[in-house]
């Protein structure tokens, strides 16, 4: 491992070392929420906001389209995505976080994402992304695809905002790391399964709070390209 740290990095380092990482263990079974409530749920299918073919909600799609001013995209082209997996904000993505990630059974409007390959990194942590600490955070704009919904061009405009940042503690010797953004900090945390495989696990609270017993897993993340 480089030695060759800034006091950025060694900051960050020992912010990411004193997380609370024991606090909580990867879920032994691949369980997400939202299939339940899907099949359970009147409420869910009457509203309906993540279909591209809501009956309810449609009429609103042509102004939020406008107003989140988004580039439609074939996803499956792997040269859609070379600018972000070329990593142009820093080139210290570990090895273990680049690719192009597919969000599967993910009810949110995320389908595609290169949350980690253009992020900003900081921290001690080795090239191959198998030791050490630090911090990854990058704009919310155009690190994932969004379903042409109305779930999906809500989180548009909001990814839009100049300071709509997603950001996240790194332990990769255990292969684990948080994403949070202004509300929570430990919320949602996301284990690393395979070389192929990442899930993201969705807690009712941060560690230090009672209620974090109350957890599903709510998406995984599968290593596309």
């Amino acid at each position: 491992m480089s030695t060759q740290f800034t006091n950025k990095d060694l900051a960050k380092s020992d912010d990411a070392k004193n997380f609370p990482w024991d606090a909580r263990q990867s879920p032994e079974a691949f369980d997400p929420v939202q299939l339940d409530l899907f099949e359970t749920s009147w409420l869910y299918k009457v509203v309906d906001w993540w279909n591209t073919r809501s009956t309810l909600l449609c009429c609103f799609s042509p102004c939020l389209r406008c107003w989140a001013d988004h580039e439609v995209i074939d996803g499956t082209d792997r040269q859609v995505w070379k600018k972000q997996l070329a990593n142009p904000s820093n080139k210290r993505c570990p090895d273990s976080m680049k690719g192009l990630w597919w969000m599967k059974h993910n009810y949110g409007p995320e389908n595609l994402v290169t949350i980690f390959s253009d992020a900003e990194f900081n921290g001690t942590f080795n090239e191959e992304g198998t030791d050490g600490y630090g911090e990854w955070i990058r704009p919310l704009r155009n690190n994932w695809t969004r379903e042409n919904a109305i779930f999906g061009l809500v989180f548009s405009v909001w990814g839009n905002k100049e300071n709509s940042k997603v950001v996240g503690r790194m332990n990769l010797k255990d292969g684990i790391c948080t994403v949070h953004g202004d509300r929570g900090e430990g919320a949602q945390v996301v284990y690393r399964q395979n070389a192929d495989e990442w899930w993201k696990v969705h807690y009712a609270a941060n560690p230090v709070s009672e209620t974090t017993s109350k957890n599903r897993i709510i998406s995984s993340i599968l290593f596309y390209i």
